[in-house]
């Protein structure tokens, strides 16, 4: 399907501070208790199974900290709108191509951290159905033809409004 031509782009990123000073905090966390644990030890030669199956669990889990901080600095939220669709990229994770035609209501708003339980692709247990976000607390809830609710979080919801409706009224002209 051709996308046609882009009304509308806005690219997110994971950009919390907290986020950020959470996750420095637990690799540092980690990575003092390995750097202790190795110096009270001194050398490899007197260590038990035990102790050498601990430092692996060790490092397993600095390494999925790193890991993780790796994925928040790759993730990004693209949202496009073009003459037929809205498309979400929550790159490298997921892409939906919503056709515009099957999108029947839509409105700004803001939501809570709770709503949702946090940031990134979510469900919510409250009846608002999923959610694309990566900061802040305002985007669009969408409802689709098929009954299903979203939430696109966006720093820019009123643009995405603005293209929707023009893109909609003049559908309803050429028909």
């Amino acid at each position: 399907m051709n996308n046609g031509k882009i009304y509308f782009k806005e690219i997110q990123k994971f950009t919390s501070p907290l986020l950020w000073l959470f996750l420095i905090i637990f690799f540092l966390f980690l990575a003092g208790i390995i750097v202790i644990s190795v110096y009270n030890d001194h050398s490899f030669q007197n260590t038990s199974e035990g102790d050498i199956t601990d430092y692996i669990i060790m490092a397993v889990g600095l390494l999925f900290v790193v890991g993780l901080i790796v994925l928040f600095l790759i993730v990004k939220l693209e949202t496009l709108i073009t003459e037929q669709l809205l498309i979400i990229n929550f790159k490298p994770l997921l892409k939906k191509k919503i056709l515009l035609e099957d999108i029947i209501g839509f409105e700004e708003r803001r939501f809570n951290f709770i709503e949702y339980g946090g940031w990134g692709i979510r469900y919510s247990l409250f009846g608002h159905g999923w959610a694309y976000t990566v900061k802040g607390y305002r985007g669009v809830q969408f409802l689709t033809r098929n009954g299903k609710k979203f939430l696109l979080g966006s720093q820019k919801p009123d643009k995405i409004i603005f293209y929707l409706k023009m893109l909609s009224n003049s559908e309803n002209k050429e028909s």
